[in-house]
Formats: C-alpha cells, sequence, structure tokens
C-alpha cells in the first residue's frame, strides 16, 4: 500500500512540475552565417527597387560578388563576427527570453579595444536553423542560419 501511495505522489508531483522551457540562449551558442541576399534585400537602396528585375539581378549578383561570407560565434556571452579578414568581437548580456525570442544587449569592442555603445537586439528562432536578428529602431531584420 505505501509503494502505490509513493507511486501515486510522484506522478501527481511530475505533472505539478512544468515542463522546463527551452533555453534560447544555449541554443544561439555555435556558429551562424548571414543570409547576405536577405540582408542586401533587406535594406537595398531606392535604385535598386526602381529597377527592372534584369537590372535587379545584375546588381544582387554584382553586390554578392564583392561581399565576403559573414559568421557570427555565438558563445555564452560573446559574439564574434568575422567578414572575410575582418573579426568584430562584442559582448552581450541575456535581457529577457520569452517564447521563440531571446533580448540582448549587446556591447561591440572597438578598434582601441573601448566598448561602444549598447545595441539592443531581439533574436528570434523561426526554427532550430534560422534565427531573425533585429537591432531595436531598425526596421531591417538579418537572417541567420547554423552553420554545420
Amino acid at each position: 500500500m505505501m509503494r502505490r501511495q509513493a507511486l501515486v505522489l510522484l506522478a501527481v508531483a511530475g505533472f505539478a512540475v512544468p515542463v522546463a522551457a527551452k533555453d534560447l540562449a544555449v541554443s544561439l551558442q555555435g556558429n551562424w552565417m548571414i543570409d547576405k541576399l536577405a540582408a542586401f534585400e533587406a535594406s537595398a537602396p531606392p535604385i535598386y527597387k526602381a529597377a527592372t528585375p534584369e537590372k535587379q539581378k545584375e546588381m544582387r549578383d554584382q553586390v554578392m560578388a564583392g561581399m565576403p561570407d559573414m559568421v557570427i560565434e555565438f558563445t555564452a556571452d560573446k559574439a564574434t563576427m568575422k567578414a572575410g579578414q575582418d573579426t568584430e568581437v562584442a559582448t552581450y548580456k541575456v535581457i529577457k527570453q520569452e517564447k521563440d525570442t531571446v533580448w540582448v544587449d549587446l556591447v561591440p569592442q572597438g578598434k582601441d579595444g573601448a566598448a561602444a555603445p549598447v545595441e539592443k537586439l531581439s533574436l528570434e528562432f523561426v526554427d532550430d536553423e534560422t534565427v531573425k536578428m533585429q537591432k531595436e529602431g531598425d526596421p531591417a531584420a538579418i537572417l541567420l542560419k547554423r552553420k554545420k
């Protein structure tokens, strides 16, 4: 009888404990490729938007050929962006997490090692392999794809 009561208590206790939410800050860690085409089209100049589809393709191809691959590596507290030979390092602090989005305060380090002003970013997980990164006040988002 005691054993049965213990099993019932364990079962009830198991249902009473909420399922742990996915830690998005941990899921963010790793290497992410910036979707260059999506980034370009999100911030394309008005001349691009007014161009014919053929001219847009020509402009896109020219920009993509001259733009190096860009990778952002997130650790527990740093974000390192590499584009060609250039590397930029920033520290970040998770401010909050809700559902599929994590908000961070990012502090880029200047070339002389001095900290730049804080940038507030939201990182929304579209799925396990895609994150939409958006700077507060900037209407354009950048898509990141998990690098394998």
